[in-house]
């Protein structure tokens, strides 16, 4: 009876801190994922961050509505920016968009580095693919709010957030940092 309630009083706990996660999702290891940054450097997670804390932030489209995940991606990165960065922990923002976009991805990272400064296009990938596979396997619904990943040294999802980096999220992120 005390492991169900505890169980019970842990999925409240989890559901009330701002939907933090300190366990890895449905598999403890980021996916196989690969993208090209603005910068044009192609990057393919979880190996090329291996041997480094990073924060992953993607940002899924919605039928080509991308206006609200990404303000919330932006809150992250402000977030990485102030708080992160210093501590040698790395950052990629992921923009995940479908497979049917390819064809303009030209036209739509060009908008983006347009709208982003220089100096962060090493860390804004664009994914253009089978996001749906990354829907399933990370059980998102919620296409209008970014999936922030804590990924430890070895690519294992040791934190998971979605939504803004609001106060509450930010300092959990601090805590299992140090």
């Amino acid at each position: 009876m005390s492991i169900i309630l505890s169980i019970l009083i842990s999925g409240i706990m989890i559901t009330q801190s701002n939907n933090l996660q300190q366990k890895p999702l449905k598999d403890s290891y980021f996916p196989q994922l690969t993208a090209k940054t603005l910068a044009g450097s192609k990057i393919n997670l979880p190996n090329d961050i291996k041997g480094k804390l990073t924060l992953l932030v993607l940002a899924f489209d919605d039928h080509g509505e991308y206006k609200e995940v990404s303000s919330q991606a932006d809150t992250w990165t402000k977030f990485w920016e102030e708080n992160l960065k210093q501590k040698g922990i790395g950052f990629y923002e992921i923009p995940m968009m479908s497979r049917k976009y390819i064809w303009v991805s030209w036209f739509i990272n060009g908008g983006m580095r347009g709208g982003i400064p220089k100096e962060k296009h090493g860390n804004v990938a664009c994914f253009y693919g089978d996001k749906e596979k990354y829907l399933k396997l990370f059980g998102i619904t919620e296409l209008r709010k970014a999936h922030v990943f804590l990924i430890d040294k070895n690519g294992k999802i040791l934190m998971y957030q979605k939504g803004l980096a609001t106060e509450t999220a930010r300092d959990n992120f601090r805590r299992f940092i140090q």
